[in-house]
């Protein structure tokens, strides 16, 4: 319901305007009556309308007075005005003082019931929006206390807002939704996840993009046990129907300067399904595994049969390896393989965001890591015949940059294998796949920030990155300053004033 406070200086038209239509039926509820601006104003403080429908012509504080006094378009109150004068120049001013809507006396209830109807839709957009607004103002201020470093007091500061800060046990989650997954489900699931933890856990969480939702847990006594946290999660994730939904949880912190480090974790453990295919809850765990240790200390003097051997490993890697372990082995296999074919220059050095940007799984990353070590040194590239080629991937990358993009999905179109692909990419644009695309990605990012009415987020998305914290990082990295900064930036250089010599 809506509140409502009407006023006129004719008590009789206020009775009339209460019978007229059925107001709770439309959503309002009468609140207040006034019968002079002055009485209004009084009324307005103590009730804080949605709704002020108003005489115009009034001894004293007129309408038009009222609404400049109480700042409706600050208020955010909506005001409609009856009067008995059809005056262009009331119906004028009203409009410029920001009035919804001027009718005239005697009131039509048909014209009234519509005018209602019109005004809540109007709070119901207002009222989402603000929301919206809410929701970005907690995401923002949990990504730039994931952005601080040595700063611990800060951190602190961040979650007693939040409301999850105090002496305990911390961990850092974070949900991601398969590129199918229906929005509100998504909601509905976080919510309920969210409000059936154990009162021993306060929680704080913030959305990062569309399917993207990150959270510090506090645990006031430790009881949210590993075990415990997948039953509940499963449980939901039953009830809603979403089986494509991953979340990753950090190791435990007390230390407020280890969050940053938490959610690199979690992010890992989210993205743990590159690996093995499977979805549900991962906790983050360290490196450990003799084999693990091995094959790295093999593959820096591999020959052919030893690189063999480590691809083999990583296509099957045993359950102790996460994702960073894994690109730690694919970048040091890559490496390697560029090393025996002594080819010029080093591999890009990925990190685990770029090699899921690059691929579609694990497997797929080894398939492009075993095509480059079959082709052997001696092989030339063919690189005049397929120039068309790369000249439609790159004019594509320009064109799709908002969606995702895989060299894999590009090999299978041009019949060719990711790895010949990708180094005959490199050869003919001088960068790598990934880098170009991040690069007009950045690119069109900093035009969008200069909109000043599109929010992070907003332009995190529409750049082909629903996880904003990773686009924050990668945009940080492209030029020297973080999207914020960025923003602020521009808009400091438009209001600089310009001085000529």
């Amino acid at each position: 319901m809506y509140n409502v406070l009407m006023v006129d200086d004719e008590r009789w038209i206020l009775e009339d305007l209460r019978q007229l239509v059925d107001w709770e039926a439309l959503g309002f509820r009468i609140v207040a009556e006034a019968a002079s601006g002055t009485e209004a104003e009084v009324m307005f403080k103590l009730h804080r309308p949605d709704l002020i429908v108003s005489d115009v012509r009034m001894p004293g504080l007129n309408g038009l007075d009222l609404c400049r006094k109480i700042g409706v378009r600050r208020a955010g109150t909506v005001i409609v005005f009856i009067s008995a004068y059809d005056d262009f120049e009331y119906a004028k001013e009203a409009v410029k003082l920001g009035a919804f809507d001027y009718m005239l006396k005697p009131v039509n209830p048909a014209e009234l019931a519509e005018t209602l109807g019109r005004v809540a839709r109007h709070l119901e957009r207002e009222k989402r929006r603000d929301g919206q607004l809410a929701d970005y103002e907690r995401s923002m201020a949990f990504i730039e206390m994931m952005e601080r470093r040595g700063e611990p007091g800060l951190v602190r500061e961040t979650l007693t807002q939040l409301g999850v800060a105090g002496e305990a046990s911390y961990r850092v989650a974070i949900v991601k939704a398969g590129e199918r997954t229906d929005g509100h489900a998504f909601e509905r699931l976080l919510r309920d996840w969210t409000a059936s933890l154990p009162p021993n856990v306060s929680v704080a969480g913030a959305r990062l993009g569309s399917r993207t939702w990150a959270c510090v847990l506090n645990e006031a006594d430790g009881r949210l046990t590993v075990g415990g946290f997948r039953d509940l999660w499963r449980s939901f994730r039953a009830k809603s129907g979403l089986d494509r939904v991953r979340a990753g949880v950090s190791l435990h912190f007390r230390d407020f300067d280890a969050v940053r480090e938490a959610y690199r974790q979690a992010d890992i453990m989210a993205d743990q399904h590159f690996i093995d295919g499977q979805w549900g809850v991962r906790i983050y765990r360290k490196q450990a595994g003799r084999r693990f240790d091995d094959v790295w200390r093999r593959i820096a003097t591999a020959d052919r049969h030893g690189l063999d051997a480590a691809l083999d490993f990583l296509r099957r890697p045993p359950r102790t390896v996460n994702l960073d372990g894994a690109v730690r082995l694919y970048n040091a296999i890559a490496l390697r393989i560029s090393q025996l074919q002594q080819a010029a220059g080093e591999p890009d050095v990925l990190a685990p965001g770029d090699l899921t940007l690059l691929f579609a799984d694990m497997a797929d990353a080894v398939g492009a890591l075993s095509g480059r070590l079959r082709e052997g040194a001696g092989e030339k590239w063919r690189k005049a015949v397929h120039h068309v080629v790369v000249d439609e991937m790159v004019d594509e990358i320009r064109r799709r940059y908002d969606q995702k993009l895989m060299i894999g999905g590009f090999a299978e179109r041009y019949h060719l294998s990711p790895n010949y692909l990708s180094h005959l990419f490199k050869q003919v644009t001088g960068e790598s796949f990934t880098s170009l695309l991040v690069g007009v990605r950045m690119s069109k990012a900093a035009e969008l920030l200069a909109d000043q009415r599109l929010a992070l987020q907003e332009v995190s998305e529409r750049v082909g990155y629903d996880d904003y914290f990773h686009f924050s990082k990668l945009f940080k990295k492209h030029m020297r300053m973080t999207p914020a900064a960025y923003r602020k930036s521009i808009a400091e250089s438009r209001t600089s004033p310009h001085i000529s010599t």
